[in-house]
């Protein structure tokens, strides 16, 4: 199991909020530029665009549904149903790791937590909640840089989430305390070495 946690630890490396509001971008982007192709009756365009997010993010369960919806104007029912059961089944995913990673928590297992969030991240980077809880995770795991991390991706993703602003708080905090507990235990060591160096 240490080396599922290593990965674990590479990939949460990854999650940085620059990156976030990129792939967020791309993807407003392109569903509206899908949505508007569909108004205009430009089917076959609508379906190509939503199947080019599907390449980018095979976890994108909304371009999913609106490439089933192109597919049923171009009436090709059964490639549309196909559609629709990967969107269905993408949401189902999500909501059944959703409720592993919050099990998790809850019993304490933060490695296993961080774990769990991270491949609900990779899947589906918009997961507001699981930015959050991998956030809380990586603070309960001393990692707090990281954790840093998550709760910017949480807040690129809602400015105002309030567990995000209330742990991003508790976090800087905490690493302005460490740094003058530092400075305090460190400053009468010097000042002792220095004495000492008088005093010879």
């Amino acid at each position: 199991m240490p080396h599922a946690n290593k990965s674990c630890d590479k990939r949460v490396i990854a999650v940085n909020s620059k990156e976030l509001t990129s792939v967020l971008g791309f993807r407003k982007e392109k569903a509206k530029e899908a949505e508007q192709l569909m108004h205009y009756g430009l089917f076959q365009e609508a379906a190509d665009v939503n199947l080019g997010m599907i390449d980018v993010n095979a976890g994108d369960h909304e371009a999913y549904s609106r490439l089933g919806d192109a597919l049923i104007k171009l009436e090709k029912s059964s490639e549309a149903h196909a559609a629709y059961q990967a969107s269905m089944s993408l949401e189902r995913i999500r909501k059944e790791n959703t409720k592993i990673a919050v099990e998790r928590a809850m019993a304490n297992d933060w490695s296993r937590a961080m774990e769990t969030n991270t491949e609900i991240i990779e899947k589906f980077p918009w997961d507001l909640e699981s930015y959050n809880r991998l956030g809380k995770a990586l603070s309960e795991k001393g990692q707090n840089k990281k954790a840093i991390q998550a709760f910017e991706c949480a807040l690129v993703i809602s400015p105002n989430s309030p567990i995000a602003k209330k742990n991003m708080k508790r976090l800087e905090k905490s690493n302005v305390l460490k740094q003058l507990w530092l400075i305090l235990f460190l400053c009468p060591v010097n000042h002792l070495l220095r004495r000492q160096d008088v005093l010879e």
